[in-house]
């Protein structure tokens, strides 16, 4: 793969164009498509995490791992655990980085706080986490894992 800059000499808008040139359009070619466009969605640095009795701001780059069990979530951040109620999905969708990857059914990491990778039995690994902290990889989300840690 090459990157390469042109200088526009009469553009349409006054705005950067990424033009993606490949022989077809493939997986690899889709998944760089959808790289740039979430490079392009500005993420949040801060998100709002409700509990039962107020709102507490959690800057994401403390923000360890998110666990959940049914409607409970559990936001690791730092030396502090925080419950709340919500969906993984949705919060992934909210949060919106790349330095946040799902691991199972029932986590998230952020990547910045993993520390090593070790294999477990039947295929998974064993997420070991900054303070400590350790999660399951489950083989579904192995593949996904490697390729943002780029092996």
């Amino acid at each position: 793969m090459r990157v390469v800059f042109e200088k526009l000499t009469n553009p349409l808008k006054n705005e950067p164009q990424i033009v993606v040139k490949a022989t077809e359009r493939n997986s690899d070619v889709e998944r760089m498509i959808q790289k740039i466009e979430t490079l392009m969605i500005e993420s949040p640095k801060i998100i709002p995490v409700k509990t039962t009795d107020r709102i507490i701001m959690v800057k994401l780059e403390d923000l360890v791992l998110v666990e959940v069990m049914g409607e409970k979530l559990t936001f690791f951040v730092k030396d502090i655990q925080i419950e709340s109620n919500g969906h993984l999905n949705k919060l992934l969708e909210q949060i919106n980085n790349q330095e946040f990857v799902q691991v199972s059914r029932h986590a998230i990491i952020n990547l910045n706080h993993l520390e090593a990778l070790e294999a477990s039995f039947g295929g998974t690994l064993v997420a070991k986490l900054s303070g400590g902290r350790k999660t399951t990889v489950s083989r579904k989300y192995v593949r996904e894992i490697e390729s943002r840690l780029g092996i």
